[in-house]
């Protein structure tokens, strides 16, 4: 029941306070017909009171309550290690900002990184603009968003080189708006903030950390002849395995719970060949003040790339190929829908459960199942990793590349319309020490003019192709990449210095080259912890040797500084 709900949301605000996250930061993207809420910590779509997905915004009228990611892998040892949210209830996996050194973590940094950077396309516009011609923009003072874009680290206390993406005007890494330096941006409006699993323990999953860093970019377009886009927002996560595990049978999941208007009449699918699930009305009309009346909307979550595939998993190919994802990435392989219980079909409670959901495993630890409300409470059913597919797994992809025998939905199966809730999920994949994957969603609102719940479902799937097709041909929003940092720096001479690494990546050793002046260079060698593990002094014949030693598999980052402390360079180095 949503009083349950709501008991939990005024429980969150007491924990919160106990919690030092008295400041918790919250900020909405509202470019276009929605407005969505996101909070510092990974939250989504809530303020801990009421739901803020609302559409169409002003409306007060909302599709969803809450979301989170959800992340889990096996570590060498064979141990568990899950971050996951929900609504906060009994704590956070989650912390917002970089993961930070614990004896550093201050509360000055905590409030510095308890914040979302809400900037807007027209303004990064204007000030390219005003910083070619300033006598054209009178009286210009540059937005404090820009002026305080968190791309800077702080590595002395443990945060890691790569932060916010920018423009590095100059290409001195560092950045710097009076050099000409600017936040880089997808769509008309972004909201950027940075959320870890390592700051402090899980009382969400109650287990061992990933130890992971979460980079999001949550964006929307504003195109008056596009309402399709306007109905829609887009989600990207760039998350860097800052452990010294390598994380086998690797799921990532993203949760939401739906509230579509009045949320007590909802039912919930899948898109298995669309890579996608969603919410919709379970009678004609949704009732109450809060509910969207007659022909209700549906809300969908589409995965538009996924993690990277395993090389061994072939089988991927094609599935990409079908749902036309980027290549080489996982698509949404697993969809569950739970009760608002402490059923067998109910709320996770600890990290084993969290995991076993993203794999399509009850808390009772029995597969689902197709058919019926998914399960299998005497060993009969088929084991399934999609509920309630309809007629979409037409290849069999949730049932070991057996078709279904017919269409499942929740009307289908006899299921009375309730308060909903899903898991969709992409794995498994192996997560090196060091990586960084990057996945994309996108959230479409969908709404027939007549015809009921099923025409609204009906629209949303050619929605979700027209939004797929915006991104496939947009390649700028495929970029997964910290900062615009370029390695040829000029130095005080004028003269550009070129720099050469062969191998990179590499296995055992690699070699940097220099050309140009310098004044007794040393190379810096960083994790991505912002942790020095090598410095090797350049030699006069401008090139060093960097072996590999004891180095983990995974990204590094150097840093080029002359005698006088002056950095020459900033570039990446990747160990196989």
């Amino acid at each position: 029941m949503k009083s349950i709900k709501i008991y939990l949301a005024i429980l969150i605000v007491f924990l919160s306070l106990l919690m030092k996250v008295e400041a918790q930061s919250y900020n909405t993207l509202d470019i276009n017909n929605v407005s969505a809420g996101f909070n510092a910590d990974g939250c989504l779509f809530s303020d801990f009171i009421n739901a803020q997905f609302e559409v169409p915004k002003g409306s007060n009228k909302h599709t969803i309550f809450a979301g989170a990611p959800w992340i889990g892998g096996i570590d060498n040892g064979g141990m568990l290690h899950v971050a996951a949210a929900t609504y906060r209830q009994t704590g956070s996996d989650f912390f917002s900002g970089p993961h930070k050194d614990s004896a550093s973590n201050s509360m000055t940094e905590y409030n510095h990184w308890n914040n979302i950077w809400k900037v807007n396309k027209s303004q990064i516009d204007s000030f390219k603009g005003w910083f070619a011609n300033h006598a054209a923009y009178p009286g210009y003072v540059i937005p404090n968003v820009i002026a305080s874009w968190p791309a800077n680290p702080n590595i002395p206390i443990g945060e890691g080189p790569c932060l916010a993406p920018y423009f590095d005007a100059n290409s001195d890494g560092h950045y710097d708006p009076a050099d000409g330096d600017y936040p880089l941006i997808k769509g008309d409006q972004t909201l950027f903030y940075i959320f870890n699993d390592s700051d402090s323990t899980h009382s969400e999953t109650i287990g061992p950390k990933m130890n992971v860093e979460i980079h999001a970019m949550a964006y929307a377009f504003n195109n008056p002849n596009d309402t399709i886009l306007g109905n829609t927002i887009f989600l990207n996560y760039q998350i860097y395995n800052l452990s010294h595990n390598t994380y086998d049978s690797t799921y990532l999941g993203n949760f939401t719970d739906f509230d579509l208007g009045n949320f007590a009449d909802d039912y919930v699918g899948c898109d298995v060949k669309r890579s996608a699930y969603f919410a919709y009305n379970g009678d004609p009309d949704d009732e109450g003040p809060m509910g969207y009346g007659f022909n209700p909307p549906a809300q969908a979550v589409v995965f538009l790339s996924g993690p990277p595939i395993n090389p061994q998993d072939t089988f991927f190919n094609f599935q990409d190929s079908v749902i036309r994802n980027p290549p080489g990435t996982i698509p949404m392989t697993n969809f569950m829908s739970y009760k608002n219980d402490f059923s067998a079909e109910g709320n996770p409670n600890g990290g084993g459960q969290y995991f076993n959901y993203m794999k399509s495993i009850w808390t009772t630890n029995r597969h689902a199942i197709f058919g019926g409300d998914g399960y299998d409470s005497i060993n009969v059913g088929t084991p399934n990793n999609y509920m309630f597919p309809d007629s979409t797994d037409s290849y069999g992809w949730g049932m070991n590349h057996t078709p279904p025998p017919y269409g499942w939905t929740e009307a289908q199966a006899g299921q009375s319309p309730t308060d909903v809730r899903g898991i969709g999920a992409s794995g498994p994949f192996t997560f090196h020490p060091g990586q960084v994957i990057c996945v994309d969603y996108a959230y479409v609102f969908s709404r027939a003019n007549s015809g009921g719940p099923d025409a609204s479902v009906a629209k949303m799937r050619t929605d979700i192709d027209h939004v797929r097709n915006f991104y496939i041909n947009d390649s700028t929003l495929h970029l997964c990449s910290c900062s615009n940092i370029n390695l040829g720096i000029p130095n005080h001479s004028d003269q550009q210095l070129l720099i050469k690494i062969y191998p990179n990546p590499f296995s055992t050793a690699t070699t940097l080259t220099l050309q140009g002046t310098v004044r007794n260079p040393t190379l810096f060698i960083y994790n991505l912890l912002g942790q020095e593990v090598k410095s090797i002094p350049v030699g006069t014949n401008k090139q060093v040797t960097i072996p590999r030693n004891n180095l983990p598999a995974g990204m590094y980052f150097y840093k080029l500084v002359e005698e006088n402390k002056e950095p020459l360079a900033i570039g990446k180095l990747l160990v196989e």
